[in-house]
């Protein structure tokens, strides 16, 4: 349930969320001014994120990045209508969350996938609540399990699958719609690091030939550079943003390019940002 503190606001952000008649191609996310404060057991409340503004563009891959608690998340699921903001507008693909269902995948760092349904049955669940046809049903299946290198796993359940093989399905079931977007909340931090960095290969890939927009929440300083085109860094609560890269790789990135001079540049100029603190 939303802040009563809301209430007030609320008229004024729906307004303003309704783009005009000669607006430009929406961007894919666009948060003006969002703010998120929440009330504790004791009653007393906490700022989580102070003034937020962030713009991600159609094709644009973003990753946030910030210390624990710094609202990361919680700035995530506010994008996907999961959370409403104190104050401030929330766009996605020019739609408010709370008028309209935005069209975007997610995928959390838990698959949250169903166990009494086959890794098929879970990939088709979006379609089947949309009313999609049996047929397009399976095609579109058997398209996006190939897609994440599961084709011929149809029939297991997700108990016969490992972790990062879950994630994959997670994955599949989030474009299964073929939304124009994907909001991902730290969706390998759980798995080891080879299979972190082999999913991070599988993830770029997806994006760049799909072109879809993502927005990656992690933790990880090399996973935002390997993944992104910006890298945009979060303050310590209340969170907002504090600083913006732009990455300059080359695509298709390769797992090598970590080993770049650049890249190592970029790592030192990030962790600098976060910590307050000199690389070194």
């Amino acid at each position: 349930m939303a802040d009563p503190s809301v209430r007030g606001t609320s008229a004024k952000r729906e307004a303003a969320s309704r783009p005009g008649p000669h607006d430009e191609v929406a961007n894919a996310i666009e948060l003006r001014g969002v703010t998120h404060t929440y009330r504790t057991r004791d009653g007393s409340t906490i700022q989580a994120i102070a003034e937020a503004n962030l713009t991600v563009r159609q094709g644009e891959f973003v990753a946030i990045i910030g210390p624990s608690g710094c609202g990361k998340s919680t700035l995530l699921k506010i994008t996907g209508g999961m959370v409403s903001p104190t104050e401030g507008v929330v766009l996605i693909q020019g739609r408010s969350p709370a008028s309209s269902r935005p069209d975007f995948g997610m995928v959390f760092q838990s698959p949250v996938l169903l166990p009494w349904r086959t890794i098929a049955e879970n990939v088709t669940l979006p379609l089947e609540i949309r009313g999609v046809r049996r047929e397009e049903r399976a095609r579109r299946v058997r398209e996006l399990l190939a897609l994440v290198d599961l084709g011929g796993f149809e029939r297991q359940s997700p108990r016969e699958l490992s972790g990062g093989m879950q994630q994959r399905v997670a994955l599949a079931r989030a474009l299964v719609n073929d939304p124009p977007l994907l909001l991902l909340d730290e969706p390998f931090g759980a798995l080891d690091a080879l299979t972190r960095e082999q999913l991070n290969v599988e993830l770029a890939s997806i994006c760049r030939r799909t072109r879809k927009a993502a927005a990656l929440v992690t933790h990880s300083i090399s996973e935002a550079i390997f993944l992104a085109d910006r890298v945009i860094v979060m303050g310590p609560r209340p969170s907002t943003i504090r600083r913006e890269f732009v990455i300059e790789l080359s695509r298709p990135r390769e797992l090598s390019v970590m080993g770049s001079s650049r890249f190592g540049e970029y790592m030192n100029e990030i962790r600098e940002a976060l910590t307050g603190k000199p690389a070194g």
